[in-house]
């Protein structure tokens, strides 16, 4: 019964914490520009950290930021890595698009992959990877 008990106090008390929310990207489109650089267009998401809810998704002037990092999905003799950052401040988080330059031209015909996350994330929170075009 004592065991119970706790559980039960256990349960309400993380029920009633605080709530927060985990913001990133939910999908994410990219297009080559003429110049060789790429376009990456992302959608952010809102999930409460807690219970993977939507969560309050208000901007609250607050910038967020998205990091595309472009990689070699295998070790390769011509390993290559850039990134770039796109940040925007929302009114409301969920659906905004957050518009993404590469700073330096990509290479073309090797098979590069496009990671979205959110910028200095830790590694936490939604993230997107798509074929680079």
């Amino acid at each position: 019964m004592r065991v119970i008990s706790w559980m039960v106090v256990l349960g309400l008390a993380t029920a009633c914490g605080p709530r927060f929310d985990v913001v990133g990207p939910r999908a994410a489109t990219a297009t080559r520009d003429v110049d060789g650089h790429v376009t990456v267009t992302a959608v952010l998401t809102c999930v409460d950290a807690n219970d993977g809810d939507g969560g309050d998704c208000d901007g609250d002037g607050k910038s967020v930021c998205v990091l595309a990092g472009w990689f070699t999905p295998q070790p390769a003799p011509t390993d290559f890595r850039a990134n770039a950052v796109g940040c925007v401040t929302p009114s409301r988080v969920e659906g905004t698009l957050v518009v993404i330059r590469s700073e330096v031209p990509i290479p073309q015909g090797s098979p590069l992959k496009i990671e979205l996350t959110r910028e200095l994330s830790g590694g936490d929170g939604p993230r997107v990877v798509i074929d680079s075009p």
